[in-house]
């Protein structure tokens, strides 16, 4: 028996829900994890690697000179998504 009454709200409404994955994002310099910053929910590794450039951005504009030479390692669980190196801008 269908429920006649039923509509979806929108186009919207009837696409699948995808599963979110968890990713880490960690500053390393020389080998050594100097910060680990707030994980994200993300659909998939383009999503983190683009976040992880903005991440970078932002944080050469505050303070480049503690930055600099820097890497910002991306992780979903164990696995190793990306490493973005940090440069100097100037």
């Amino acid at each position: 028996m269908t429920n006649r009454c039923f509509r979806w709200a929108s186009e919207a409404d009837r696409r699948p829900v995808r599963a979110m994955r968890h990713y880490s994002f960690a500053i390393h310099k020389n080998g050594t994890s100097i910060e680990e910053l707030v994980g994200a929910p993300l659909e998939n590794d383009d999503e983190a690697l683009s976040l992880g450039r903005r991440i970078i951005l932002d944080l050469m504009q505050t303070d480049a000179e503690k930055y600099a030479g820097c890497t910002l390692n991306i992780t979903e669980d164990e696995r190793v998504v990306g490493n973005i190196f940090f440069k100097l801008y100037g």
